[in-house]
């Protein structure tokens, strides 16, 4: 990434925050992955995961074990509603372009 391009995203970031739209955005995102069954099944394969570490061993069990096991990738392709992507994407740009000048 470039600094013009970190610079941008910073701009964005904070202009996100201060209007309070990442807040909205985030509050929107949680509520329809809990709808669309991302996070029960997030939680689902957690809970498999930390059985199997706790029997192997339950004293010794690593974030990062459990997280590279988790495969978020393969959670996101499969279970994100397509709909929910395009109701945040729209979002953003409609904010992108209420908020930055376009060249």
């Amino acid at each position: 990434m470039t600094k013009n391009q970190a610079d941008l995203k910073s701009q964005i970031i904070k202009q996100l925050v201060e209007s309070g739209k990442y807040d909205e955005l985030t509050i929107l995102l949680k509520q329809r992955l809990h709808e669309t069954g991302w996070i029960p099944e997030l939680r689902h394969r957690l809970e498999e995961i930390l059985s199997k570490e706790e029997a192997q061993s339950p004293a010794d069990i690593k974030f990062n074990s459990v997280v590279s096991k988790l495969d978020l990738l393969d959670l996101y392709n499969g279970k994100l509603d397509p709909e929910t992507k395009k109701m945040v994407y729209l979002q953003l740009h409609q904010f992108l372009l209420d908020n930055f000048e376009v060249l």
